[in-house]
């Protein structure tokens, strides 16, 4: 089927069904954690609300409106499954459905120029949430000033009465606070405009769970909150981001909390499973960029448990002209954390193995690999039990192969 005429049916579909059943649309974009994000306010909201959320990372002209009409993205752009769909589309349209969510919350994706005005030509939200802006996908943006101006649109688009959801301990978000007219609602650790806060933010092993605990501050209050399966430290800013639109829906903390202990990271974004060996594999392999690489290199090195700390860095795609600086970012990341092996596996990432060794990484903590096979063997060979082992790489570079061949 012509893509540009899905797209276009796709689009006037989607504006009849909204005006039609008017939900409260969350849009949510950012350059790391929207897929996050978008899940903990989901399972945060759903705790009194009937609620629904695009498909696992689908943030596209065809997963957006897939999750208004309430369909899955097909696999393939077949002509029979999209017929079904747009018949299910005009059915909704029709015939009133008693079930149809009250809130949609949606993920956008703004890998190129245009992406988040097309979304905002026929999506008008109630909340808008940026969660963080960064050097991804510059191959397709000039400047980063050209990412930043992208994804600000989400913010700028919204009424008096919306809100403007933003993590202020991001200092490029903070800056575009100004560019909207709603109603500012700031979250982060730091920042003194934040309505909600964290603190004691730590992950720790309860119960036999990897999970990550800290103290929702809203209100005066301090609510305890234990997200099992959650084992990133960075991850506190979904949630945070979670907590603030719960507050704007009136929840209390405590009913804030009870829905984020449901909240689970999808497959490939800092997931924990028992590998090979007795050992603990965290499969963050989805993607990578140079803010997301080095704070799970952090919170690999803060992990509770675990004999030694291995990092398996793969490739960093779509970079642009930041390309050569972010890798040796993160090879200095890598060096001033505690992380015993450092293995590297493309052309790009032999950077990151260099600029550890020049931070100041012993040369026989590094190795580096131009074969996937021989890094899997590699690590066969020489994983310990009880050894905390992180997968990460651009989604081109198939780490997740890594970690699926090397789990239980």
């Amino acid at each position: 089927m012509c893509r540009s005429f899905l797209k276009s049916t796709l689009r006037w579909l989607s504006i009849i069904i909204l005006k039609r059943y008017k939900p409260d649309i969350i849009a949510i974009t950012g350059s790391i954690g929207k897929t996050s994000a978008k899940e903990a306010c989901f399972y945060a909201l759903s705790q009194k609300f009937s609620a629904r959320r695009t498909e696992k990372n689908y943030g596209t002209e065809f997963g957006v409106p897939a999750a208004i009409i309430g369909v899955e993205v097909p696999s393939r752009q077949l002509l029979i499954k999209w017929l079904i769909i747009f018949i299910k589309a005009i059915g909704l349209i029709i015939i009133k459905s008693k079930k149809y969510p009250q809130i949609l919350v949606l993920e956008m994706a703004a890998d190129k120029p245009g992406d988040i005005k097309y979304f905002m030509s026929f999506i008008k939200p109630k909340i808008s949430i940026i969660t963080s802006i960064s050097q991804v996908h510059l191959e397709k943006f000039a400047k980063f000033s050209q990412i930043i101006a992208e994804k600000r649109q989400i913010i700028e688009c919204l009424p008096p009465e919306g809100y403007a959801v933003l993590n202020f301990d991001d200092e490029h978000l903070k800056k575009t606070a100004c560019k909207t007219k709603a109603r500012i609602l700031a979250y982060g650790l730091n920042s003194q405009e934040a309505i909600l806060k964290a603190q004691d933010v730590k992950v720790i092993l309860k119960d036999n769970q990897i999970g990550l605990y800290f103290k929702l501050l809203y209100k005066g209050t301090a609510t305890p909150v234990f997200a099992p399966g959650t084992a990133a430290v960075h991850q506190i800013y979904s949630l945070l981001a979670a907590a603030t639109c719960g507050s704007i829906y009136k929840l209390t903390a405590l009913e804030i909390a009870q829905g984020l202990e449901k909240f689970q990271s999808l497959p490939g974004r800092f997931t924990v499973k028992k590998g090979q060996n007795n050992t603990w594999l965290i499969d963050d392999a989805y993607n990578a960029a140079p803010v997301s690489v080095c704070a799970a290199l952090q919170s690999l090195s803060d992990f509770p448990t675990g004999k030694r700390k291995i990092a398996v860095l793969g490739d960093m795609l779509e970079l642009g002209s930041f390309e050569n600086k972010g890798h040796k970012q993160v090879g200095e990341c890598a060096a001033s954390q505690k992380i015993d092996l450092l293995l590297t596996y493309g052309e790009r990432a032999k950077m990151i193995g260099k600029s550890a060794e020049g931070a100041g990484m012993a040369k026989s903590r590094i190795q580096h690999f131009d074969n996937q096979d021989k890094l899997i063997d590699y690590l066969r060979e020489n994983m310990q039990p009880d050894d905390v082992i992180l997968i990460k790489g651009s989604h081109g570079m198939k780490m997740g192969e890594v970690a699926e061949k090397l789990k239980t």
